[in-house]
């Protein structure tokens, strides 16, 4: 790619960059909005066209004055520094060979990398994906004081649960162990859907109708796709995985589920923060004129967030048409 393909970009940021200094009004509020959200209170921002005198200054000055000192006298310099390496031991070291072994060095080592990460079995993805969400979900707990204790208060609450509740997870723990039986495929599809509809049970058992009925919903369309699909796979053999390997994988699922339900535990045993509940509850009828605080946010304050997963629910519906059309081809 050549021409104006490869240089407008960069004539847009550069452009950019001169102009947006040019107008700092503009720029402090958004950024002092990006600042107060990262740090989780308020922050202004001040930015002026000229830093005030100071070491900042001087150091841009100079950066400035060398540059254009050497864009002026390059070929002197140039000239002078081919004398030096010319005239020292070293001549025979040179900037261009040098960079072009590390760059031979660089793309050996990208493509060994490429052929590691993206090997193309789903396996190994699942797997490098399940244990850096372990370590990821299991961090925090290490890396903060008082897990224990908030742990052992999250099962004091979980254990005045009411009977609903209880048997909720009781029915989507039989459904997770009924997955992992050699069952036909049909009747760990539907073992599996279970999952999703003790979500809904649990939603309903909170006061949250409406989204238990776009889980059951969602649940439902689920596990008809899903059928569609594997019935129609074929499937060659049966696990052949050895014992060391199943041990493995054992390992990981129970300590990927132990990771997850002890954050759980910490998170319910830590004293409620009301401050975004009183928030949407105040700003729903005011901001977005709605009394449902649910669907408010859904589609208003979390408007990009729902159109994002929209978006993935009808790619994952056109990746699966594919495959029901390919299954069709002799």
């Amino acid at each position: 790619v050549g021409g104006a393909a490869l240089w407008a970009p960069a004539l847009v940021l550069a452009v950019a960059g001169a102009v947006a200094p040019l107008f700092p009004a503009l720029l402090a509020a958004p950024l002092a909005a990006a600042a107060t959200a990262v740090r989780g209170s308020a922050t202004a921002v001040e930015l002026h066209l000229l830093p005030p005198p100071g070491p900042a200054l001087a150091a841009s000055a100079v950066t400035l004055a060398l540059g254009v000192g050497f864009a002026l006298l390059r070929g002197p310099v140039r000239a002078g520094l081919t004398q030096l390496l010319e005239a020292t031991p070293v001549r025979h070291l040179r900037a261009d060979p040098a960079y072009d072994a590390c760059l031979r060095g660089a793309t050996a080592a990208a493509r060994r990398t490429v052929r590691f990460v993206q090997s193309g079995f789903l396996k190994r993805y699942l797997f490098a994906l399940l244990v850096l969400t372990t370590i990821a979900a299991s961090a925090p707990l290490w890396l903060e004081a008082g897990t224990g204790a908030r742990v052992l208060e999250g099962l004091q609450a979980g254990s005045r649960s009411s009977a609903f509740v209880v048997g909720t997870a009781a029915f989507t723990l039989a459904g997770t162990l009924a997955v992992m039986l050699p069952y036909r495929r049909i009747v760990a599809i539907v073992a599996m859907g279970s999952l999703g509809l003790g979500m809904a049970l649990l939603f309903l058992a909170f006061s949250a109708p409406d989204v238990a009925f776009t889980q059951l919903m969602v649940e439902i369309l689920s596990v008809v796709i899903i059928t569609l699909v594997v019935t129609r796979l074929p499937v060659r053999g049966i696990d052949r995985r050895s014992a060391g390997v199943r041990l493995r994988d054992g390992t990981l699922a129970l300590a990927a589920g132990l990771a997850f339900a002890v954050q759980l535990l910490a998170v319910l045993g830590r004293p409620p923060d009301g401050a975004m509940r009183r928030y949407f509850l105040e700003q729903a009828p005011e901001a977005a004129h709605g009394l449902n605080v649910v669907n408010v946010i859904l589609v208003d304050f979390r408007a990009l967030d729902t159109l994002g997963e929209s978006v993935v629910v009808v790619c994952a519906a056109v990746a699966i048409l594919g495959l029901l059309e390919g299954a069709r081809e002799p």
